[in-house]
């Protein structure tokens, strides 16, 4: 390979990540403005200054960069898990980081939600559920019990934040962990 063909390539390469950034940006602008089933490849791509072809070279598909872009990414703040205020803190926190992402899967068609909602359950087990599990010691057979605390503080702050209950929307995040962690504690403390 020539010099030129090298930097040729580097030209390409630096060109795709571009191009690849560009889309990305673009779908993040147009599936918040105009949902999942409303923004389309053509519009994402022509949003982006890039053939639609690319959109599909790069993703795969719009479900597929619907993921890259919109699903949630469920990674435990930083901080100790050592006790149930703190882990009730660190729940209320990710469900607030990552609401909207949360209901934006649910406005997936049902054609395109099992890639999609494989990898974010994959995550909420990896990156959620297990370090809660081994923070505290518990067996497989208590799975069930931090499943269902995670789903009481993401309906919680659902339930504050886009349907503005008239209790938990007043609540500031001190009052909602303070409210949440009795419950955390209920659910993390029984035995198997």
């Amino acid at each position: 390979m020539t010099r030129s063909d090298t930097a040729r390539t580097a030209r390409t390469a630096a060109g795709g990540q571009a191009t690849r950034e560009r889309i990305l940006a673009a779908a993040a602008e147009l599936f918040e403005r105009d949902g999942f089933s409303r923004a389309t490849v053509r519009a994402i791509a022509a949003e982006a200054d890039a053939d639609p072809a690319l959109v599909v070279r790069y993703f795969g598909s719009k479900e597929r960069l619907f993921a890259a872009v919109r699903l949630p990414h469920f990674r435990m703040p930083d901080g100790a898990l050592n006790d149930t205020a703190a882990l009730t803190r660190l729940l209320v926190t990710l469900a607030d980081d990552q609401l909207s992402r949360l209901v934006d899967l649910t406005s997936l068609p049902e054609s395109g939600t099992g890639e999609a909602v494989e990898r974010v359950r994959d995550d909420l087990d990896a990156f959620v559920v297990r370090p809660v599990m081994n923070a505290f010691a518990i067996p497989e057979a208590g799975r069930a019990r931090v499943e269902a605390l995670i789903g009481a503080v993401i309906g919680t702050v659902l339930l504050r934040r886009r349907l503005t209950t008239r209790a938990l929307s007043v609540l500031d995040q001190d009052e909602l962990v303070n409210l949440l962690a009795p419950m955390a504690e209920s659910l993390i403390a029984q035995s198997d």
